[in-house]
């Protein structure tokens, strides 16, 4: 007898997540019934430190439809994302966080866009951020720019994909990876969906994880010791601009200064900034070659509850 998949698969990470489990379960499972679809809900539990797993686990007790894969320590949100990819077996993909700040409800719409323009991609950009509006738009415009490639204005996580579409996506052996990275390289028939996200807080992409996404993607996979060296050389950068900025309105206040000093400072701090900055560039090259000689696995799982 030949295997039975699941219309659509939904796909969600976890990490210290116990809060929004429940509601989020009884909202896609309300929705996947108003559209008369088989489904199974992935959860990749991503190193939480809470009981997110546990209540995952009470829920499958509940509902066979509902998988978990732990991990064995954080390895980040698109690697989680990419794991669940890997173990779904619908005819669609649904990507979405569970934080509820996607609503579960928009699935109905991506299902619907997906089958009304038979495209292999559609993921959500956001109508308007409530927050870091011009810093969140100019974050995605200098990282689309540095790599060359169209990552959209505001790109959200939530997104529907044809299984043709995750299989090329598992083509790609790399370790750290961005998926909106790997979505404009693949190609195929893309469109996008606007969607409005309810902020409950601050983003989970702080400065610095932005930073480190940044070189994520310019350099494939970087080691923690480039971040943080390449970190502190543009902070050096931008204190010796500051130093400039304070010679001229000095000079042209007329204030009191010991001649000479500043300008030696600026041009030392600015000089040293391009050393960390390069020395960097070269151990990253480096821990590169390392790193794909050992070929680390990308993930380790603890454990799978009803996942054969």
């Amino acid at each position: 007898m030949p295997k039975v998949y699941p219309e659509i698969s939904i796909v969600a990470s976890l990490y210290n997540s116990s809060e929004f489990i429940v509601e989020f379960v009884n909202r896609i499972i309300k929705s996947t019934n108003e559209l008369k679809l088989d489904y199974e809900i992935i959860f990749i539990d991503d190193g939480s430190k809470d009981n997110s797993s546990y209540i995952v686990h009470n829920l499958i007790k509940e509902n066979k439809n509902i998988r978990l894969i732990k991990f064995s320590r954080n390895y980040g949100h698109h690697v989680a994302m990419v794991c669940g990819l890997e173990h779904a077996k619908g005819e669609y993909i649904f990507l979405i966080d569970v934080d509820l700040e996607e609503q579960p409800e928009l699935i109905i719409d991506f299902y619907k866009e997906i089958l009304s323009t038979n495209n292999d991609l559609i993921y959500g950009v956001q109508k308007k951020r409530n927050k870091d509006k011009f810093l969140g738009l100019l974050f995605w415009k200098v990282l689309g720019w540095l790599t060359g490639l169209s990552l959209g204005n505001n790109p959200c996580t939530i997104r529907i994909m044809s299984q043709k579409f995750v299989k090329n996506l598992a083509n790609f052996p790399q370790k750290d990876f961005f998926l909106g990275e790997l979505s404009s390289y693949i190609g195929l028939n893309q469109s996008t969906l606007e969607v409005n996200k309810i902020y409950k807080g601050h983003s989970t992409y702080s400065f610095f994880k932005k930073y480190t996404l940044l070189f994520n993607m310019l350099f494939t996979n970087v080691s923690n010791l480039w971040i943080r060296l390449s970190f502190f050389s543009t902070i050096i950068s931008i204190s010796s601009f500051l130093f400039f900025l304070w010679l001229l309105a000095s000079y042209f206040l007329g204030m009191t200064y010991l001649s000479g000093w500043l300008s030696i400072m600026v041009v030392t701090t600015f000089f040293a900034s391009l050393n960390f900055f390069f020395f960097g560039v070269l151990l990253q090259f480096v821990s590169k070659v390392l790193d794909e000689t050992r070929a680390k696995p990308r993930y380790l799982i603890d454990r799978k509850i009803n996942i054969n």
